[in-house]
């Protein structure tokens, strides 16, 4: 289990977006030990804040890391609709509409859709490079800072 770091309305002021990000992605506090199904109850009981947040983060972390196919490879078509939501909960709705059109190439042979999967790539990327989705998820937390914070 991760150690939880403080969070109130000063403490997320005065981090980097990222370095909020990640502490407020680590105090949601899931344990990874049984698989995906156990994980998706766990995600059910935490809030919407929160579930927006761990879904953003994910796909997030996946893309910059290895690309869309990378976040398909791990995730599957498993948390499509949770992400999409929280996507359009934080206003981005560019990038929604796009993942929605590539879940659906998912289940497809690599080789058939790596030209999708790149185009996807390289627009999440422009998009991420004009503004990073840690500021966008910082922008969030704080709009919603109550449901963050902890002592």
């Amino acid at each position: 289990m991760y150690k939880i770091e403080p969070i109130n309305k000063e403490i997320a002021d005065s981090l980097k977006a990222y370095e909020l990000t990640n502490r407020a992605f680590t105090n949601i506090a899931l344990t990874f030990t049984k698989g995906n199904n156990d994980l998706k109850s766990q995600l059910d009981k935490k809030s919407i804040e929160e579930r927006t947040l761990y879904y953003v983060s994910v796909l997030d972390m996946q893309v910059l890391n290895g690309g869309i196919y990378q976040f398909f490879s791990n995730y599957g078509n498993q948390y499509d609709a949770e992400i999409i939501n929280a996507l359009e909960t934080i206003d981005r709705n560019e990038i929604a509409n796009a993942f929605k059109k590539i879940c659906t190439l998912a289940t497809k042979e690599f080789e058939h859709v790596k030209g999708d999967y790149d185009k996807f790539d390289k627009s999440y990327y422009e998009n991420d490079m004009s503004k990073s989705m840690d500021e966008y998820l910082k922008e969030y937390i704080l709009t919603n800072i109550e449901a963050f914070e902890t002592k």
